[in-house]
């Protein structure tokens, strides 16, 4: 049996198998070693094929494969497994959480099997913590959190982490500075949580009482994404010889790529004493996010030492983005057929998509894509909606077996885009997790461009009490609620103070906003000195909104200038004519 296990251990399996079949008489634990040494080096049927094979198979060797399925993400078969296994102890029960946890299913199917456990232990709650929390939701984190009778070192880092992914760093350090022990994982998670404030992830680095490799590598990552190559370089000279392994590697030459360096970063691939797809497919992103699609195509087919299907799929995105789809294809195509996962056939029916050839991407998404996932669907729903065709956008997410933040947040949009503001308003104030400002936007702007402007500014007020500082999207939705509910002044004080409060200079669009709502209220002579005083020169929409007041007031001179202006502006547009009609 030892032989066997030290066999397993440096995969040998094949020796490991004649060392079992020479085994004269084997015991339970001859039977659970062979299916070990084949489930550590990835032979998951064949230790299947053990299990069923086995006299008497014991709790440890069913939870042995159990825990395999569903730590490589094959939750069907751990599911199948589990409900086939005669005995159900702690370790089954938390093996199969686990599964659906880090597999992505939503966290109402973890809360099921939670729910039907017939006790929790810390393994089991810090599950569901771990589960809760990648979702950003920082709320419901604390309520397991709070809930919990035991918490370990897993469990703090956990309720500081979900509040770090909804941008609340004060509360994630609350929790650091309240945890009894940390380890290094836990000041690494803090770090990570300072990415955006360097200065704070300076005066926490140099306080570590230990630092890891992964430690150095979120610095350096850091300062690079930061805009700062020298000091992510500087970390990195840093680094005592020991700590530097390929992620430090990888992330020094990650921020020269983000910061456009490409010579220095191809220094450092060159450096390198081992160089891994990760590297080299980032210096093919950088390629293609600096519109060199052709270069990224030259790397892949002539110098990458290794190609994964990630570095076809960048090159094929590359292409769809330059609107290139025949080149997308051709890549595409060149990529193995038993090669092509998920992440390669999203990039092509993106680029079908991206190309406005929704009939052709339909086809690859629905018919030739083998497996889907979260980004597959969402982005499949996403295409339809940028297209205008919301009821097969909705489709779509109707078909998804589980919705995610991204689905979620597009059922919210497609509702405001099809004017079913109810329905709207109740997916974001219920079901939307994550409200950032597009979906503040979005529903303000809707209850804007519907004739429900006091809906829109309790809405604004509501998203101040919320912390939320508006942008420009946001002003033009304000102003164009006051516009339309007739309030000139209210409008006029959101327009003058939007440089000093929020930062924000007018734009055309604002200044168009502020004719629109003097014409209306039939101060047309203020209107028409505001567009001679415009800082830009006026465009069609600030004219047409002008001629719209020119109507509502029957003023026919200025309305008559008003066309003739706007109509040499955009020939194309008959707007004018009816208007003044």
């Amino acid at each position: 049996n030892t032989l066997m296990h030290s066999y397993g251990r440096c995969g040998c399996v094949d020796e490991a198998r004649r060392v079992f079949d020479a085994i004269p008489q084997r015991n339970p634990f001859s039977w659970n070693i062979l299916a070990t040494a084949y489930i550590h080096n990835g032979f998951l049927q064949e230790a299947k094929g053990v299990l069923d094979r086995m006299p008497q198979p014991s709790a440890v060797s069913w939870n042995l494969m159990l825990a395999a399925y569903s730590r490589e993400g094959l939750t069907a078969e751990a599911r199948a497994m589990f409900d086939s296994m005669p005995e159900l102890n702690s370790i089954a029960w938390n093996s199969i959480l686990s599964g659906y946890a880090h597999t992505g299913h939503c966290v109402t199917e973890v809360l099921t099997v939670f729910q039907r456990m017939p006790g929790h232990d810390v393994i089991s709650w810090n599950t569901l913590l771990l589960a809760i929390s990648e979702t950003g939701d920082a709320g419901g984190t604390k309520r397991v959190f709070d809930g919990m009778a035991q918490r370990t070192l897993v469990s703090w880092t956990c309720a500081m982490q979900a509040n770090a992914r909804t941008g609340n760093v004060a509360a994630a350090r609350d929790v650091f500075d309240k945890m009894p022990l940390r380890d290094v994982v836990a000041w690494t998670a803090m770090l990570q949580a300072y990415a955006q404030d360097l200065d704070s992830l300076e005066a926490l680095f140099r306080v570590m009482p230990q630092r890891d490799a992964a430690s150095w590598s979120l610095v350096i990552s850091a300062y690079g994404e930061g805009g700062d190559a020298w000091k992510a370089k500087h970390t990195f000279d840093a680094m005592p010889g020991s700590s530097r392994n390929l992620s430090c590697w990888n992330a020094l030459c990650h921020a020269y790529l983000y910061n456009g360096q490409l010579a220095e970063a191809g220094g450092v691939l060159h450096r390198m004493s081992k160089r891994d797809v990760v590297a080299w497919n980032g210096m093919l992103s950088c390629c293609v996010q600096r519109g060199e699609v052709e270069t990224a195509e030259a790397l892949l087919r002539d110098t990458l030492p290794e190609r994964s299907p990630v570095s076809w799929s960048t090159v094929v995105c590359g292409y769809a983005q330059s609107r290139k789809l025949d080149d997308a294809r051709e890549i595409f195509h060149r990529l193995p057929a038993s090669e092509r996962d998920v992440v390669s056939w999203t990039a092509l029916f993106h680029a079908c998509a991206l190309n406005n050839c929704l009939d052709e991407a339909a086809l690859v998404f629905f018919r030739d894509m083998p497996d889907k996932n979260h980004v597959s669907w969402n982005a499949m729903a996403a295409a339809y909606a940028r297209a205008g065709h919301t009821a097969e956008a909705k489709a779509v997410l109707e078909q998804m077996p589980c919705h995610d933040v991204v689905a979620l947040t597009l059922i919210f949009h497609l509702a405001v885009q099809s004017g079913r503001l109810e329905h709207a308003r109740s997916l974001f104030d219920n079901v939307v997790p994550e409200k950032d400002l597009v979906a503040w936007n979005a529903m303000i702007g809707a209850y804007a461009q519907n004739g429900q402007g006091d809906e829109a500014l309790l809405l604004y007020r509501e998203m101040h009490i919320q912390g939320m500082d508006p942008d420009d999207v946001t002003m033009s939705s304000i102003l164009a609620a006051h516009s339309r509910l007739g309030q000139v002044e209210q409008g006029r004080s959101h327009f003058v103070a939007m440089p000093m409060d929020h930062g924000i200079t007018p734009s055309e669009e604002h200044y168009a906003c502020m004719v629109d709502a003097l014409g209306r209220s039939g101060q047309l002579v203020a209107a028409e000195e505001l567009l001679a005083t415009f800082p830009f020169h006026p465009s069609y929409v600030a004219w047409g909104s002008f001629l719209a007041g020119c109507r509502i007031n029957q003023d026919v001179a200025r309305g008559e200038r008003a066309a003739q202006i706007a109509a040499v502006l955009d020939p194309s547009k008959c707007a004018p004519y009816v208007l003044l009609s």
